[in-house]
């Protein structure tokens, strides 16, 4: 299994082309960079891909009976749905 860049990521306009980058003080360089149609709805996208993984992932385990945080698999999958949906107050 390849591994990714861990999260949290997050995005910024740099003159007009969406940067999608880890998000941490370290000036980490840019994970990737969208232009053309729909770049803010893919770049909120591509920024919460290590969110609902981890929340998938939690799922799956209380779904499977093998451990998770079951109080609050509900409560990830939503914030990380919202965040892919630009839904979210950060």
């Amino acid at each position: 299994m390849s591994h990714h860049t861990p999260g949290p990521w997050a995005y910024e306009n740099y003159g007009g082309t969406l940067h999608v980058f880890l998000d941490n003080e370290g000036g980490t360089p840019s994970i990737c960079k969208l232009v053309g149609n729909d770049k803010d709805a893919n770049a909120r996208l591509i920024a919460a891909a290590p969110d609902l993984l981890e929340a998938l992932q939690n799922l799956l385990k209380v779904h499977e009976g093998e451990g998770g945080t079951q109080y609050h698999a509900g409560d990830m999958a939503r914030a990380a749905i919202a965040k892919a949906k630009g839904e979210n107050n950060e």
